[in-house]
């Protein structure tokens, strides 16, 4: 039990770390599950672009403890800490070290929050399989580890798609498998075989349960996989600063696989995992990459690893002074205890809502936050989607969306001007169909906080 206190220390620190920065609450953790939960048909009447097994235990989650962002903190810091005990346990299981199990873990609790791992988004939910996955992949003492590791990165996969990144690895290590089980590979790829379909049966039938599977391939597979980086606006490649951090956090982490060979696995799966932050950059899509990365710090910043190459120690370490100076900057910009996209204005702006429009009134959020609707506890038309042009200019989505307005006849609409701007610049964007019938029938009635103003239809409508 005593090898033990110093992960409860480390969780506690994180946990006091995570507490006092900023917590980012994603609109679409709340606003997919409600409207999952008040009837609305994954894919038909939701637009979603992932898998739907977290979406829908959201939506049970939800209906327990409710769309608030203090359920949804508690939701995220209990994975975060499920990925310490992960990265610690696993550097026990790897290095037969306490020593090294806290330094790994140590490395996750302080450079994780800079990173964006205080918010709830998919990349999150599936780090600790994903980390799971390879660590049965990578030890391969027993001929179960692979199917296994391949059964966990199937639930990844059902999270969200980006998993598919890595399979490389498993393609690798399936080879790794057959030197050393040769009698039981085929029983292996069996059982791996066995694994992967009843997983994706099981998350297939969650499918078949909303009855709506043609939607499901087309924004799941053809969208993200074929369509995607040819829409307008969805593109958003890293700055050149952001490549220079990530080459020079890589770049120092060289000295843990020239000393220790059998460290390649691991780095090469972190680098594989770079592409999650693809096509859509930003550092929280790279929690799964610092996470596997952690797993490396001990062997890479002291010990043996850095004994006998050029200029030993402080060569890499420079390398890695970027990195610390990127972090100390992130740690000020978020201090405090606040939830990113659920501010005070917003508050007050559900609220006017609230007390303008009955339960029963529908909406339309033009250009406008999504919670809104959950907390003001409204509806939109269906089918709902976020004004985003790569999800509008979809297809002919925009046009059902349109219709849905024109034939539902929302009540009101909550607007937000739209920004000047290029034509598909998030904020710009304006569904030209959608804007130009909400202009033609609707009015505004009032200012309800800041930007946003209620607009109300017109009476000849």
């Amino acid at each position: 039990m005593s090898w033990r206190i110093p992960l409860y220390f480390l969780i506690g620190l994180h946990l006091i770390l995570l507490f006092l920065t900023k917590f980012t609450l994603w609109p679409e953790m709340v606003v997919y599950p409600y409207l999952l939960n008040h009837g609305f048909l994954l894919y038909q009447d939701l637009i979603n672009p992932y898998p739907p097994l977290f979406t829908v235990f959201l939506s049970s989650f939800t209906s327990f403890f409710g769309y608030t962002p203090i359920a949804m903190r508690i939701l995220t810091y209990m994975v975060i800490v499920a990925i310490d005990i992960l990265i610690f346990n696993f550097s026990m299981q790897f290095f037969k070290n306490r020593k090294a199990a806290i330094f790994n873990t140590l490395f996750f609790v302080l450079f994780s929050i800079p990173f964006g791992v205080n918010g709830l988004w998919f990349d999150l939910f599936q780090t600790p399989f994903i980390l799971a996955s390879i660590y049965f992949l990578v030890s391969a003492k027993k001929p179960r580890n692979f199917p296994i590791a391949l059964g966990l990165f199937t639930i990844a996969f059902f999270i969200k798609q980006q998993t598919i990144w890595i399979l490389p690895v498993y393609g690798f290590y399936a080879f790794r498998y057959y030197q050393l089980f040769k009698k039981d590979f085929g029983k292996i790829i069996l059982q791996s075989a066995a694994a992967v379909v009843i997983l994706t049966l099981a998350n297939l039938g969650l499918v078949m349960a909303f009855g709506t599977y043609p939607e499901f391939i087309s924004w799941t597979v053809i969208f993200p996989f074929f369509k995607a980086k040819d829409l307008p606006g969805y593109i958003l490649l890293p700055t050149l600063s952001q490549v220079l951090l990530i080459a020079v956090l890589l770049i120092s982490f060289v000295p843990s696989v020239i000393k220790h060979k059998s460290n390649i696995g691991i780095y090469a799966t972190a680098v594989l995992l770079l592409p999650f932050a693809y096509p859509r950059f930003d550092y929280f899509h790279l929690v799964p990459f610092v996470a596997v990365l952690s797993l490396l710090a001990s062997s890479n910043f002291k010990g043996p690893a850095l004994r006998g190459l050029p200029q030993g120690r402080s060569l890499f370490l420079l390398f890695f002074i970027p990195v610390i100076i990127f972090s100390l900057k992130q740690y000020k910009a978020d201090l405090g205890f606040k939830t990113r996209f659920f501010e005070p204005e917003i508050y007050q702006a559900a609220q006017q809502i609230s007390q303008k429009t009955k339960p029963a009134d529908l909406l339309y959020l033009q250009n406008s936050p999504d919670q809104l609707l959950v907390l003001s506890g409204r509806l939109p038309v269906k089918p709902w989607a976020d004004e985003f042009p790569w999800y509008l200019e979809y297809e002919n989505t925009q046009k059902k969306v349109q219709e849905a307005v024109e034939n539902g006849k929302p009540d009101f609409v909550v607007s937000y001007p739209y920004a000047q701007g290029t034509k598909f610049q998030l904020g710009a964007y304006q569904p030209v169909m959608i804007a130009s019938y909400i202009e033609k029938n609707y009015k505004v009635i009032s200012k309800i906080s800041g930007n946003l103003f209620l607009k109300e239809k017109l009476a000849n409508e």
